[in-house]
């Protein structure tokens, strides 16, 4: 083989050579865009999920606080509560309602050891209790 076709040929061989290399190099920034891309995308999803939870929580913030709170009897008990039933021929004891004004504590424990005489469950004592105090309190 002469020099010059020897020279031609390896010329060829490294044109090849870069030209696939090229493609590599060309089939990787294509693959690399595409997860930016997809990583973008998944950037903004979080964003948006962030975004909508911080409006969730800024509107509770807005709401007054009376709202912020379930009177709901099926809300706000466990379902052991919520099943307890009154006794037919049960009346609450009636004691002096809570406003505020008196020590909390005094009048849970008055609530309670009254429940208690008068034999009524844990369950009625949490259903019962509510209504010993004013709206106010």
């Amino acid at each position: 083989m002469s020099t010059s076709s020897s020279s031609r040929t390896n010329s060829n061989n490294a044109t090849g050579r870069s030209k696939l290399e090229a493609l590599s190099i060309a089939s990787q920034v294509r693959t690399l865009a595409q997860d930016m891309e997809e990583t973008r995308q998944g950037l903004r999803a979080i964003e948006k999920a962030i975004v909508s939870f911080m409006n969730t929580i800024e509107k509770g913030r807005q709401r007054q606080p009376e709202l912020m709170y379930t009177t709901s009897v099926e809300k706000a008990f466990a379902e052991e509560i919520i099943k307890e039933l009154v006794p037919i021929n049960f009346k609450t004891p009636q004691l002096a309602e809570y406003d505020g004004t008196q020590d909390p504590v005094e009048h849970v424990q008055g609530f309670r050891m009254v429940m208690m005489v008068h034999g009524a469950s844990d369950a009625l004592l949490c259903k019962q209790f509510p209504t010993t105090s004013r709206k106010a309190a």
